[in-house]
């Protein structure tokens, strides 16, 4: 936003007091920190403010000199003194007993599992464009529901990376010392306003060949109290190729609306050309034998029921 004229752009802060207006809700604001300065003399006087809240907002990030051609960063922590921060405001928060909501507004996946650990929420804006204060704060009030999901994942530290959810077997296997080796967030993964369970999907055909479409079918629970939306995510996994293949990969999702307590039964559609390789000749084929399809909330595997779709 930093090249579009300051007249045009809602920020976090406009966004919330025109909503909390609405409600006859009191903002108080504090600058805090600066995203470069790791000066922490503001960060006191913010805390201050903030024992005098119902509810805290942080909003962390970086800035467009960090990101963008010749703008490499070696290390993807939050800059400045915003880990500290968000962690002195979390300290107030559970002293008062009210929530602290944390909302990243940056270009690149950044390293912040400090701000996670710190936060009873996190609303991953991105680079949410001229409006993004108005969307982010219609989020905050509950006048939108969440429903957005993660086309990236978020390491836990900056030398966790790679991270990206299809891999290729053994390229990340290995354990840290000093880290878990699940990221910190996955690709696909995002909350909304309830929970949702998975049963075991069918397919409308145990066996097809290329050219076929097969239908992946699920049943989906909304387990909470509230209605809520769900994106039913299917993955995709090559037992055995003939050369090496991703872990798993999206081939296909479907966002479904569900009433609290209801059960939805879902249907993907899968092409089965969609399941091919490139051989070590560079053709595209589809090899046979046996895939297993996946059907989850996220990428990570333990979120996922599986089936096997044979191709012959």
């Amino acid at each position: 936003l930093d090249s579009i004229p300051e007249l045009r752009v809602t920020t976090l802060l406009e966004g919330v007091r025109d909503i909390a207006g609405h409600f006859g809700v009191e903002v108080l604001w504090h600058k805090g920190c600066d995203i470069l300065d790791p000066a922490k003399e503001q960060i006191a006087e913010a805390c201050e403010i903030a024992a005098r809240a119902d509810a805290i907002i942080v909003c962390v990030g970086d800035t467009l000199i960090l990101n963008g051609e010749t703008h490499d960063r070696s290390d993807l922590a939050l800059t400045g003194a915003q880990d500290r921060l968000v962690e002195s405001l979390s300290k107030v928060a559970s002293v008062r007993k009210i929530p602290l909501t944390a909302v990243l507004i940056n270009g690149k996946p950044l390293e912040f599992e400090r701000v996670a650990c710190a936060s009873n929420a996190v609303i991953e804006a991105f680079n949410p464009g001229i409006y993004g204060g108005q969307a982010i704060a219609e989020i905050i009030f509950g006048l939108s529901e969440p429903r957005g999901r993660l086309p990236i994942s978020f390491p836990r530290k900056t030398g966790q990376l790679p991270v990206y959810y299809n891999q290729l077997p053994g390229w990340h296997d290995g354990a840290y010392c000093d880290c878990p080796r699940d990221p910190l967030f996955a690709f696909g993964e995002g909350l909304g306003w309830t929970t949702f369970s998975y049963e075991t999907p069918k397919l409308s055909a145990s066996r097809a060949s290329a050219g076929d479409t097969v239908t992946v079918t699920v049943s989906v629970t909304n387990t909470g109290s509230l209605d809520g939306t769900e994106t039913v995510q299917l993955y995709a996994a090559d037992r055995i190729a003939s050369v090496v293949t991703p872990v798993r990969e999206l081939k296909g999702f479907k966002r479904v609306f569900i009433p609290a307590g209801q059960t939805a039964t879902v249907e993907i559609t899968l092409e089965t050309d969609a399941l091919s390789l490139v051989d070590r000749n560079g053709k595209t084929v589809l090899e046979p034998g046996e895939f297993d399809i996946l059907v989850g909330h996220d990428s990570r595997i333990g979120n996922l029921k599986s089936t096997i779709l044979e191709i012959v």
